[in-house]
């Protein structure tokens, strides 16, 4: 597919040397412009994360931390208020923990190989899915 950033590369200097402006607002420039490609986004079912989620192996938050992750119960509920996936771990002493509802999450945003949830604050999560492969095929 080559670099998304060829056409950037190819005549950056010609077209934005005049115009004084930052790598970055090149970058909005272009995207702006259609020149550098965007990846696609698609919303899958909760009830399909959550089958995801009890295949995987663990995942990694945020691209930060590698977890295992905790599911409550075997399914979807339907209620708001139902807590279903739980992640936690502790760093320097410190423990953290996350904590998602069904509100929020009824359709959850995929990009590759990660997920977007919602947590019980508010704040949207990056979860990037470790599956196992196994290496003797």
């Amino acid at each position: 597919m080559g670099s998304p950033f060829r056409n950037l590369k190819r005549n950056w200097k010609e077209e934005y040397e005049k115009k004084y402006l930052t790598f970055v607002q090149i970058v909005i420039h272009c995207i702006q412009k259609g020149k550098i490609m965007k990846k696609s986004t698609k919303k899958i079912p909760l009830e399909k994360a959550y089958e995801i989620l009890q295949d995987c192996s663990a995942v990694i938050v945020d691209d930060n931390v590698v977890t295992y992750p905790c599911l409550h119960g075997s399914k979807i509920e339907n209620d708001v208020n139902n807590e279903f996936l739980t992640l936690s771990w502790d760093f320097e002493d410190n423990e953290y923990k996350f904590v998602f509802n069904e509100d929020g999450n009824r359709e959850v945003e995929v990009v590759g190989s990660s997920m977007f949830l919602i947590d019980v604050e508010g704040e949207t999560t990056q979860l990037t899915i470790l599956e196992p492969k196994n290496l003797e095929e």
